[in-house]
């Protein structure tokens, strides 16, 4: 960079020395009204800001960039900027120097690092031609190894309630999910040491719910296992037609009157079954569609960021978490683009999706807007995807509509 912007800055005031000297040497870009005011403006203002920036990486300090932390990856790679290019470069591990390495003519540098258990301090330093050293400020990575402890407390089953509350305690600031079928129903974070999660939904008959937490570092517990059986209260109609069956005359002209209103019964319940294909149909579509790469945890919400369900309504949120997989880099980018590609080009879903948010817990977090998913995915790849997404935003943007939410975040390096 001190390279590039000493060369633009003096581009840039030999362009203006000329300007001044004879300002209709330069009438073909201005359509023949050429002065030196307007030079001055153009050429000087760049030599300026040129020579600033020359300055400024001149005597800069070298950048750590941000790594996670707390992280549960015990060979990390860090990155950053030097204070020169392709300078000598020492990276600094809790007072001991870990690795030497040489910035690249950029003033880029990368270097893995083993971390120790709690805290690790991290600061570089680099050294240019002259011997003039720039150190970096300190980071702290911190390693944490340890999975959450979970304890969840048993609600009362049998019940004729519809909702249930599962309460319980875990480790401060620990993601606690609730999944059913494999299914991600309700998840929350754990204040202080305990949470409460209200108004879960049960289906009629046995529901087995399984809880676990997940720490800062991306740790898992034990999974618990919460069985309820929700029993569906008896509707008073059924009271009234036993009534009707003990008080008829003749038995046999009853026995017909009791079956009659079972064989009207049945249509009124037709309609419920269609009004819920549809929206049934994209849900499963969706499950099928990121099975098809990995059998990874599935989150799906409707246009009001409710869990979608039968009578949800679209365009559809679709969050996919890899983080029980451990998949490495490269294995994170084929997945994200494989799961994009399935569910974009899918004619059933066309119109249908807001947004994809995709983690793969140590490689990479990304969001892929349906405003900018109208590509040509035949002749893209997993590399050039993620390329792509990177150079949208490097960095996390939860502004604006969901359609147009599209970034790329990489984790530990991971390119």
């Amino acid at each position: 960079m001190q390279t590039l912007s000493i060369l633009l800055s003096g581009v840039a005031f030999w362009a203006l020395v000329i300007g001044l000297i004879s300002p209709k040497a330069f009438n073909w870009m201005f359509k023949g009204k050429s002065n030196r005011k307007k030079l001055g403006l153009v050429f000087g203002i760049p030599a300026v800001v040129f020579f600033v920036l020359f300055f400024i990486f001149s005597i800069g300090t070298p950048i750590i960039a941000t790594a996670k932390s707390p992280t549960n990856k015990k060979d990390i790679t860090i990155t950053g900027t030097s204070a020169y290019d392709n300078s000598k470069m020492e990276v600094f591990q809790n007072g001991k120097l870990a690795k030497e390495i040489t910035a690249d003519n950029d003033g880029r540098f990368s270097s893995d690092i083993e971390l120790v258990e709690g805290s690790n301090k991290i600061k570089a330093t680099s050294t240019n031609e002259k011997g003039k050293t720039q150190t970096s400020s300190e980071t702290e990575i911190v390693l944490d190894i340890t999975p959450p402890d979970l304890s969840v407390e048993q609600p009362q089953s049998p019940t004729e309630n519809e909702k249930v509350t599962i309460k319980g305690k875990s480790e401060k600031y620990a993601k606690i999910i609730v999944s059913l079928g494999g299914k991600e129903v309700k998840n929350t974070s754990v204040r202080k040491d305990s949470f409460e999660i209200k108004n879960i939904p049960l289906a009629e008959g046995e529901n087995k719910f399984i809880v676990k937490a997940i720490d800062q570092a991306d740790n898992y517990s034990e999974p618990k296992e919460i069985v309820m059986v929700y029993n569906k209260p008896v509707v008073k109609e059924e009271t009234r037609t036993e009534t009707t069956n003990q008080t008829s005359e003749p038995p046999k002209e009853t026995a017909q009157q009791t079956e009659t209103p079972k064989e009207e019964a049945k249509p009124t319940e037709t309609p419920k079954v269609e009004s819920k294909t549809t929206q049934q149909l994209d849900i499963d579509k969706i499950n099928e569609l990121v099975k098809k790469v990995g059998s990874f945890e599935t989150t799906i919400l409707d246009s009001s960021s409710n869990y979608a369900t039968a009578q949800s309504q679209p365009p559809y949120q679709v969050i996919v978490n890899t983080s029980l997989n451990q998949l490495n880099c490269s294995q994170s980018k084929f997945a994200l683009f494989d799961i994009n590609k399935n569910i974009y080009t899918e004619n059933q879903l066309k119109d249908k999706i807001s947004r994809i948010l995709f983690t793969a817990s140590g490689s990479l977090r990304s969001s892929y807007g349906s405003a900018d998913s109208k590509i040509n995915w035949s002749t893209s790849g997993a590399t050039n995807f993620w390329s792509v997404m990177l150079q949208y935003k490097s960095y996390e943007d939860e502004t604006g509509a969901l359609a147009n939410r599209t970034w790329g975040v990489s984790i530990n390096g991971c390119r």
